[in-house]
């Protein structure tokens, strides 16, 4: 369970740059971390289904 955490932590420090906010203030930076988070999600299930398959 935790690997699958780290993992997840890792990917958007390295791939997306979440290390470093872009922006000042808890409201700015949470909407930040959200549509990174929704991101990545995007990214993990277009690797799901190859192109022009749709899902069940």
């Amino acid at each position: 369970m935790r690997a699958g955490c780290e993992a997840t932590v890792s990917e958007t420090v390295h791939a997306h740059g979440v290390r470093n906010c872009r922006y000042r203030g808890i409201a700015k930076t949470h909407v930040q971390h959200v549509l990174t988070a929704a991101g990545t999600n995007i990214i993990r299930l277009s690797g799901c289904f190859p192109p022009g398959e749709t899902p069940p």
